[in-house]
């Protein structure tokens, strides 16, 4: 079975604390916890088109190993033959 992968990237905001007034803390807080909710959110939709999605995930997955397969071969039979021009090559 394949594995969701996130489209965005996290990353940490390296806020110094010390410098906030109270409501900022607060307010902070408020967002890290909204942070949290919402990547244990994203966390069971991807459960769950996992498991409805479980057969298609799969034909999707040997697709992707065959479109692969078949990629590496065209670029190996490029890269054995390059004194000769080939149109799938873009030679």
């Amino acid at each position: 079975m394949g594995v969701l992968i996130p489209l965005f990237k996290t990353r940490e905001h390296d806020c110094r604390e010390t410098f906030l007034d109270e409501e900022e803390k607060l307010r902070l807080k408020l967002i890290r916890n909204s942070i949290e909710a919402l990547k244990r959110e994203e966390e069971a939709v991807e459960n769950e088109i996992s498991e409805k999605c479980r057969e298609e995930i799969d034909r999707l997955n040997i697709i992707d190993r065959k479109l692969r397969a078949l990629e590496y071969e065209a670029e190996q039979l490029c890269e054995s033959s390059k004194s000769t021009i080939h149109p799938h090559c873009g030679r």
